[in-house]
């Protein structure tokens, strides 16, 4: 056969990739349909599964809403913050793909996250893979050089590193424990938005679990629309946002240890002061609605308030929640 006669491809599978359009996924249907968890560091290895932690959906699918532009995570430790973010990456990655910066308080804490939480993720997916260009030296510590984006890393105390590349997506992880600055020095969190402002369709996530109400996190959770997490108590049907104040165990009892290693605490629902056990917990976290600060929603789950678009959106959460902790 001539090679005049021969097949020959138009388009590499890079050029291919390049030009694919976004699939019709929001973020959580892609990763319930591609996220594999690594069995080294996860509890639950395998495939990820959004209704494990039903309270994400909202979350994670913010991301994509074209309203949004800032999205600020105010969550407790172990409910998912940081599983969050590396679906954020992910879908980045393989549906919308644009250069992206991921600031943690130190360059060690970003590069650890890089090599040993987003590095095994790309590998670990079929989806995520196909991104990759074959080049090993394309996988380093500070970088990760894709075929159609590049993901950064680096710490929120180098001014050097917040202050070059355009960035379309800025993921600002643990925000209150970011170094302290003078008037003298650069603030890492303005320095590295300012790398957002040629992209009109940029993402800023800040996530911290919360120090004090004067902390970064709680003021950016303040000025957003206020999204808590609202379940129904299963005996009287009554939504409620849980709280510490509501946990009881036997008054005659206060050795916090011997409460734990015994199960003796229980969660006191608000209205009909009924005790909710853990068993039934999952239940009602699938059952549960975000709720914006102004808006409530009543035993019948009618919801009371109109909806506000804005740009800037927060999520609250405790971790009373986290389906892991009893």
């Amino acid at each position: 056969m001539s090679i005049a006669n021969q097949q020959m491809p138009i388009w590499s599978n890079l050029e291919r990739n390049a030009w694919r359009l976004p699939e019709a996924f929001t973020v959580s249907e892609w990763a319930d349909n591609h996220r594999v968890l690594d069995p080294m560091i996860s509890a639950e290895p395998g495939r990820w599964i959004t209704d494990r932690t039903p309270y994400l959906r909202g979350v994670m699918d913010s991301f994509i809403d074209p309203q949004v532009e800032e999205i600020t995570l105010m969550m407790s430790a172990q409910v998912g913050k940081t599983e969050s973010e590396l679906n954020f990456i992910g879908y980045s990655i393989d549906q919308d793909p644009g250069p992206l910066l991921y600031v943690s308080t130190r360059a060690d804490d970003a590069e650890n996250v890089n090599v040993k939480r987003v590095q095994p993720m790309i590998r670990l997916s079929e989806a995520l893979k196909r991104h990759t260009t074959g080049r090993n030296d394309n996988f380093k510590k500070e970088e990760i050089t894709l075929d159609r984006m590049i993901v950064y890393f680096c710490g929120a105390s180098s001014p050097a590193a917040l202050a070059s590349k355009p960035i379309r997506y800025l993921i600002l992880d643990e925000v209150d424990k970011y170094p302290k600055f003078s008037g003298r020095e650069a603030d890492p969190i303005k320095l590295a938005r300012e790398r957002t402002n040629t992209f009109w369709n940029r993402k800023i996530i800040k996530s911290s679990t919360p120090t004090t109400r004067q902390g970064y996190v709680f003021r950016e959770f303040e000025e957003s629309d206020g999204r808590r997490y609202f379940m129904p108590c299963p005996y009287c049907g009554e939504y409620q946002v849980l709280v510490f104040g509501q946990i009881k165990f036997p008054e005659e009892e206060r050795q916090a240890q011997k409460i734990r290693d015994k199960r003796l605490a229980w969660y006191e629902c608000i209205s009909c002061k009924r005790q909710i056990d853990d068993v039934q917990k999952y239940r009602m976290l699938l059952k549960g609605v975000w709720l914006q600060k102004n808006q409530t929603i009543n035993k019948d789950g009618k919801i009371q308030g109109e909806w506000m678009v804005t740009r800037k959106i927060g999520f609250w959460i405790n971790a009373i929640y986290s389906p892991w902790k009893t």
